[in-house]
């Protein structure tokens, strides 16, 4: 005869011999005792239930069973999701974050109980872990946004994105409202370099500037919400605005400058307190740029700024008046490059050139200026 003991929806049968007098076994299971009264008499078939105060996760089969193990059991569930190919749980007990990652489909193991990191912009929560994917070195990210879409990230070593997917069906998110993604106003200056994810920022409802140093490659946060201020023009270079914040790189006190100079690129600058420069990298990929007007260094404009190519035709007061009947808004600019009538400023050249080619097919001495912040 047997005893049999369901968990849940799990059912496992325990062999067992009754004696024929009275007698009391104890069984303990994942922590539980189970006391099963034996009666005297033949031998007798007994079933209980046993009711654990451990939460239903998702089981080894995919099911609602409890794949759950004793290490697991004092760990309280922060993300739970799927995504078409994989099965992703973030757990947290004290202040330790962990990380299991499967495939729904063999029930692969990726992650179990991978040592797990926080951290927070204003666009995700997120979670990472280190590990393996497919025999190589890789960095494993839960993200969370401000809508509850899941996501699941898988870098390589050098930081290249190899895999992602976004949850599907029901999840789990339980986060405090402090770990929640920070809404953002309004971005101020925003790029990516090679290693770092850059930007300048204002909240709802406060004029202040906060910074965000993301790094790419490694997925954690340098500068999360800092409190920055705008370097002024003169002493930040010529046409350049800086953005700066306080924080440490290395263990080492530094200030983090994020910069648009002059030629609308982006930089990324950390300097030592004492005036070392400790990393330098320019941007890789497009550069937004929502300034306020009192940021933009004196003799620039907005305009300067998001729109520098210039249709250019060079000539007197005929000539604009020549032109101005085609382009009423066309106007004589004298600057550092010399005098010529503007006729369109363009956020790219290949816009300015087009306008450039239809001026010179008209007779026009026509060509496109590059406006640099000061250039008046």
């Amino acid at each position: 005869m047997a005893s049999v003991i369901a968990l849940g929806k799990s059912t496992m049968t325990l062999p067992r011999v009754l004696p024929a007098r009275p007698l009391v076994h104890a069984l303990t299971w994942v922590g539980c005792l189970l006391v099963l009264p034996l009666v005297s008499g033949p031998a007798i078939a007994r079933e209980a239930t046993v009711v654990s105060s451990l939460s239903p996760v998702l089981g080894p089969d995919g099911g609602d069973g409890w794949g759950v193990s004793l290490a697991q059991a004092t760990q309280t569930p922060v993300l739970t999701f799927q995504t078409p190919t994989f099965r992703v749980a973030v757990t947290q007990s004290g202040s330790i974050y962990r990380m299991d990652v499967s495939n729904r489909a063999n029930q692969g193991v990726f992650q179990r109980q991978a040592i797990a990191t926080f951290s927070q912009d204003e666009d995700f929560s997120r979670f990472s872990s280190a590990g393996t994917y497919n025999g190589v070195p890789a960095t494993y990210q839960a993200l969370v946004d401000s809508n509850d879409q899941l996501t699941l990230q898988i870098f390589n070593r050098d930081g290249v994105l190899i895999a992602q997917e976004f949850g599907v069906g029901e999840a789990t998110v339980n986060l405090p409202s402090h770990q929640r993604p920070n809404p953002i106003q309004r971005t101020v200056l925003a790029f990516e370099t090679v290693t770092y994810a850059t930007r300048v920022f204002q909240r709802a409802g406060s004029d202040r500037y906060f910074m965000n140093i993301y790094n790419r490659i490694t997925g954690t946060t340098d500068q999360n919400g800092v409190t920055a201020t705008v370097v002024p023009g003169s002493a930040s270079g010529p046409g350049q605005i800086s953005y700066v914040s306080q924080g440490t790189f290395g263990g080492i006190p530094a200030q983090y400058f994020i910069r648009l100079n002059a030629n609308q690129q982006g930089l990324l600058e950390i300097i030592a307190n004492d005036g070392q420069v400790l990393l330098t990298e320019v941007a890789v990929t497009n550069v937004t740029a929502n300034l306020l007007a009192e940021d933009v260094p004196p003799g620039a404009t907005q305009a300067d700024l998001n729109q520098p190519y210039i249709a250019a035709v060079f000539g007197g007061n005929e000539t604009l008046a020549q032109i101005q009947t085609l382009y009423p808004t066309a106007f004589q600019e004298d600057t550092a490059l010399g005098p010529f009538i503007h006729v369109g400023a363009f956020a790219n050249r290949d816009l300015a050139t087009a306008r450039v080619i239809e001026l010179s097919n008209r007779g026009f001495n026509a060509r496109v200026v590059y406006r640099r912040v000061q250039y008046r």
